[in-house]
């Protein structure tokens, strides 16, 4: 499960299409507006993207592995048991 609520995902993507469209509404249609909004565009999916990944940490495309965490808590448990003493 998500630790970002999905109403918080639509009502960012629906502010951001505003954004978008009042941005294009304006603006003149030649190739230099047309690939700045391109590349604008791929900038927020890509941190939209980000941000639903480290939602969950240890599953999806981007995963860590738990043994760093594992280690840690076993330390702060048994001093004595630390790895690699």
């Amino acid at each position: 499960m998500t630790a970002i609520p999905p109403v918080f995902t639509v009502v960012l993507v629906i502010w951001l299409t505003l954004i978008f469209l009042s941005f294009g509404l304006f603006a003149p249609p030649n190739p230099v507006s047309i690939g700045a909004f391109f590349l604008c565009s791929l900038s927020i999916a890509g941190s939209l993207f980000l941000i639903m990944e480290m939602s969950g940490p240890f599953d999806g495309f981007i995963a860590i592995s738990p043994k760093a965490m594992n280690d840690a808590i076993t330390a702060i448990e048994r001093p004595d048991a630390v790895p690699g003493r």
